[in-house]
Order: C-alpha cells, then sequence, then structure tokens
C-alpha cells in the first residue's frame, strides 16, 4: 500500500511538474510577445517624431510639398540589454530590424468645423441653413444660444456632431472626412491662420470663397497664391462677398482666419519588429501610431492628437 501510494503521488507530482513547465513557458512566450510589441510601438512613435523633424525642417526651407508627397521610411537601431559587472547595457542587436513606414497629410486645408462660420458649414456639411446656424450657436466661439439649451462646447473631433445631436448618423455619413477637422487650432480664444488656401481641395475653396465647385476647380491651377488680391482674381470674385471676409478695417489683407502655408500635419506611422536571419526577415510584431501636429508661428509644435495600436 506505502509503495502504491507513493507511486500515486509520485505521479501526480510529475504532472503538476509538467504543468507548470507548461504554464511557464506560455508566460515566458507571452512575456516575450508584449516585448516584441512595445518595440514595435515604440518605433512607430518614433517614426512619427522622426517625421516631425523632416517637417519642421521642410518648412524653413519652405519645402513641404516634397515631404507629404511621398510616404517615407525610416529604419531604427534596435538593442539588446547586456547584464555585466558595470550593470544593465545596451549593445546593436543586427539580428532584429525596427522599420517605420509613415505617410504626412496636410491638414491645414479642411474647415475647422469648430470656427468655419454657418455659411461655410452649410456648404461643407451639405445641410440647410438652420442646422448650419444650430452647430455654430452650439459652439463657445457665439453668442448663440443652442435650441436645446445645451452649454455649449467645443467639438473634440468631427464625430460629436453626432454625439452633441447636431447631425443625424445618416447625415454625417454623407460627408467627406477629408475636407473637415477639429485640430487645425488650440487657442480659441485667438484662432488665426488656421485654414491654407493654398493646400485647399476645390469644395474648401468653394465653400470658403462662395464661388461654384468649377470655379474652385480652375482656381487650383493658379496656386499658390500669395496674396489676397491674387486669390480674388483667380476666382474673379471681390473678397468682400467671400463666406470668409477680410477685416473691414483692412480690406486688402488676408482675413485672419486663411493662410498661405500649412502649420498643421497629420502622420501615420506604420512599423514592424523584425527578426533578420540570412537576409530574411520574420516580422515579429507590428504597430501603427497616428498623431496631428500643429507648429506655432512661434516656434515648436503641439501634438493635438494621438491614437497607439498595437498589432495592426
Amino acid at each position: 500500500m506505502a509503495l502504491v501510494l507513493a507511486l500515486a503521488l509520485m505521479a501526480l507530482f510529475v504532472v503538476l511538474g509538467m504543468a507548470f513547465v507548461r504554464h511557464m513557458k506560455v508566460e515566458n512566450d507571452q512575456a516575450a510577445y508584449q516585448f516584441e510589441e512595445l518595440r514595435a510601438e515604440q518605433t512607430a512613435e518614433a517614426g512619427v517624431y522622426a517625421a516631425i523633424g523632416d517637417l519642421r525642417r521642410a518648412m524653413d526651407a519652405q519645402q513641404v510639398l516634397q515631404v507629404t508627397a511621398q510616404p517615407r521610411s525610416y529604419v531604427l537601431p534596435a538593442y539588446k540589454g547586456i547584464r555585466n559587472g558595470q550593470g544593465l547595457t545596451l549593445e546593436a542587436a543586427n539580428n532584429f530590424k525596427a522599420s517605420a513606414a509613415v505617410t504626412i497629410s496636410d491638414e491645414s486645408g479642411k474647415v475647422n468645423l469648430n470656427h468655419a462660420p454657418a455659411s461655410v458649414l452649410q456648404v461643407i456639411l451639405g445641410v440647410d441653413g438652420d442646422t448650419a446656424r444650430a452647430i455654430a450657436a452650439r459652439l463657445p466661439r457665439t453668442n448663440g444660444n443652442p435650441a436645446d439649451g445645451a452649454v455649449p462646447k467645443w467639438l473634440a473631433s468631427a464625430d460629436d456632431l453626432v454625439t452633441y445631436g447636431l447631425l443625424t448618423q445618416a447625415q454625417f455619413a454623407a460627408i467627406n472626412p477629408a475636407l473637415i477637422t477639429t485640430f487645425t487650432v488650440t487657442n480659441h480664444v485667438n484662432p488665426t491662420g488656421f485654414l491654407n488656401v493654398n493646400a485647399a481641395p476645390a469644395e474648401v475653396l468653394a465653400a470658403v470663397l462662395d464661388v461654384p465647385l468649377d470655379v474652385a476647380k480652375k482656381a487650383l491651377a493658379q496656386r499658390p497664391f500669395v496674396s489676397l488680391a491674387a486669390l480674388s482674381a483667380a476666382v474673379e470674385k471681390d473678397p468682400s462677398t467671400f463666406n470668409i471676409k477680410p477685416d473691414i478695417s483692412d480690406p486688402a489683407a488676408l482675413p485672419a482666419a486663411l493662410s498661405f502655408e500649412s502649420r498643421c500635419f497629420r502622420i501615420v506611422s506604420d512599423a514592424a519588429y523584425a527578426a533578420v536571419k540570412d537576409k530574411s526577415e520574420d516580422a515579429l510584431a507590428r504597430a501603427k501610431v497616428e498623431a496631428v501636429v500643429l507648429f506655432k508661428p512661434e516656434g515648436g509644435y503641439e501634438i493635438v492628437s494621438w491614437s497607439a495600436q498595437r498589432g495592426a
């Protein structure tokens, strides 16, 4: 009986030991995968900051179009931690590769929903005048009173048009998302130069200048504009009749909301962390970071939107 009991206990311990070893292997594999995912996410973040540096240099050299025209690729160094007598040190891990494919798009040519007048909102959102005025009244920039008695709030994203009940899902689905934004202004008290007419698509120009779409399309061939007079001549329309008008105290100056240069950009960084063996690559993890960056006229920049996704 003692022998049988000992053998039974031994078998139980063997089973438990094997289960423990298997569990530890799963835990180690999971930890390794999470580490690889973190490396991929950090690589995607690095791609965003590398693109910001390229954008800053391009803006200084007035070569923004060259940066936004084509996707960019960055290969970043990979390191491994080595413990020795001095503690933990980093060494190059040549058997791993961290790379990021980055696309940069101009956000400055879009209509800012928080600061566009109702006349522009009506055209760009495809709604009637009453709906456009109701949206404008819901924003703190006006002295209007929302019809539903709600407290005026800024729109954090275009989705808030539906969240706040300003548009139905069907109305929102009909809007071209490439034409609208909420990210080009951070200082809502003094919003200036947030819409670049040299980067705006024809639909936005038509809404801002209050001209037919075909006229706006013809005006695109005359860009870049460098003065209000040139913009007015391109559409054959007096600036005082634009939907975004010059200040009456200085009718020859560009309206404060408009600009001839871009300062807001959307950066999408797709990164991969891969093992390298015999000149072949085996992707271990992927990640994606999307950011909207606003460069300040006085220098520096602000990241106004950031989202990260592992395994993308």
